[in-house]
């Protein structure tokens, strides 16, 4: 998660947001706003389906150094791999494991004329509001301090308690559909070419040989 979160419902754990245990190809929990991903907040589950995803993102900008990647370089590389793995996924007709799921489960935003969520809601986000945001976070840390009560509320009590089943009970449907229509499939992860794969590879070695304590 970004430095500029709060949490505003501690007595939610992030787990309620995990996939059933069935859905064991899922690895990474991503959102999307009109822009695209917001990659502000996202879950990995302990995989090397997720390093390899990570250490794609971070050699994207190396393997195309001809693309602008804009302001936030990361997380366009991070939206350009994960659309590739999605489309490879989708015409092997496997289940990428990256799934997105709704924004206001865990990545709500607060904006200039306030929070788009409601008591009970996991997190707030200050993405967006430049010059304001140190404002805006000193205000909420106040108000959380102040009104503990009024946010922190049980999952019983909140959306998610049915929001959260509705949503992987579709998911969960919609997968076991799609290995009707193409077949039972693995669900591997594989890289974009072989280049790309190579590329990561050493970077991945890069990184473990930096690692190592000097002889």
């Amino acid at each position: 998660m970004d430095a500029d979160s709060i949490v505003v419902n501690p007595a939610l754990s992030p787990a309620v947001f995990l996939p059933p245990e069935h859905l064991t190809h899922v690895y990474a929990l991503v959102t999307a706003d009109h822009n695209g991903l917001n990659n502000g907040v996202f879950f990995l589950r302990v995989h090397t389906a997720s390093v390899d995803l990570l250490t794609e993102v971070a050699a994207y900008p190396i393997h195309h150094p001809e693309e602008d990647l804009g302001w936030f370089g990361e997380q366009a590389a991070m939206a350009n791999v994960i659309e590739a793995k999605q489309n490879r996924s989708q015409h092997l007709g496997e289940e990428s494991g990256i799934v997105f799921v709704p924004r206001t489960w865990f990545n709500h935003y607060e904006f200039e004329h306030g929070f788009e969520g409601e008591p009970g809601s996991f997190m707030v986000h200050f993405a967006g509001l430049g010059a304001t945001r140190i404002d805006h976070m000193a205000n909420w840390l106040t108000e959380l301090h102040t009104n503990t009560a009024k946010w922190e509320i049980p999952l019983q009590d909140t959306v998610y308690n049915t929001s959260i089943p509705e949503f992987w009970a579709q998911y969960s449907a919609k997968t076991v559909h799609s290995r009707r229509n193409y077949g039972e499939s693995s669900g591997s992860e594989v890289g974009h070419d072989d280049g790309f794969v190579t590329a990561c590879r050493s970077l991945q070695r890069t990184a473990l040989e930096a690692k190592r304590p000097l002889a």
